[in-house]
């Protein structure tokens, strides 16, 4: 009975552990609010493009990790480039943390079909895990650059506390929503490459 016991307990102090930011974590949502405002990012000598993958990668660099590398064997846009290290690396999360990149579908008509069937069009990273669940995350806004904003996956059509996310130039889609709650798809754990 005590093995068991000492098990449960062993168990569940590795569960509350894992729950909380690790210092990479913590130190890549620190470089993402270095970005906020950023009209060119460069990082030690290397620029990177003003866009939403570009933004990741400056903010990986200034953290210590040089995920442009990493991500060429993989094909398509930045974002699912990204999506695809992650993956194979199982680094995808159901759960965020501060640091972990968020990822979004149908943020814009990228196959320009008119129709809300686009995977992987956006990525963000987490800066900050409010006690009631709200996300903030920076991200490449297409007007607006480099900005801080919020997401609540739980209350999507809570207005105070989505921030948009599909673009307005997009059709658009009453099945698939606006807010960056709607258009979630999955977080990953990128500063875990760092180990």
């Amino acid at each position: 009975m005590k093995k068991i016991l000492i098990i449960l307990l062993v168990l569940i102090g590795f569960i509350t552990s894992s729950a909380e930011p690790s210092t990479n974590g913590l130190l890549f949502a620190q470089s993402a609010r270095w970005a906020v405002g950023q009209q060119v990012l460069q990082v030690e000598g290397t620029q990177y493009n003003l866009d939403c993958s570009g933004v990741i990668y400056a903010v990986c660099q200034r953290s210590g990790l040089m995920i442009a590398p990493m991500i060429w064997p993989y094909e398509g846009n930045g974002v699912s480039r990204l999506y695809q290290l992650l993956e194979d690396n199982e680094l995808l999360m159901d759960t965020p943390q501060p640091g972990d990149l968020i990822f979004w579908d149908n943020s814009y008509d990228y196959n320009g079909n008119g129709l809300a069937d686009d995977q992987l069009t956006h990525v963000g990273i987490i800066t900050e895990i409010d006690a009631d669940g709200l996300i903030h995350f920076v991200h490449y806004h297409y007007r607006l650059g480099i900005i801080e904003a919020q997401m609540d996956p739980m209350h999507p059509d809570d207005e105070e506390r989505n921030s948009p996310m599909r673009s307005r130039t997009a059709p658009r889609s009453a099945e698939i929503g606006w807010s960056a709650g709607h258009l979630f798809k999955v977080y990953g754990r990128v500063s875990l490459l760092m180990n």
